[in-house]
């Protein structure tokens, strides 16, 4: 996700690689729900099904 623009561009990336040659990096936000929410709201998950 660091590389490309598009939801396009993230699945042909991925698709091109081995699992064991992926990164997976994460993000945790803690605190107070109302102050979380206001931070974080506006963003959804990506799923790739």
């Amino acid at each position: 996700m660091l590389d490309t623009k598009t939801d396009e561009e993230l699945v042909n990336s991925i698709s091109s690689k081995e699992n064991d040659k992926l990164e997976y990096l994460g993000v945790i936000i803690y605190g107070n729900t109302k102050d979380v929410n206001e931070i974080t709201g506006k963003y959804q998950l990506w799923r790739m099904e």
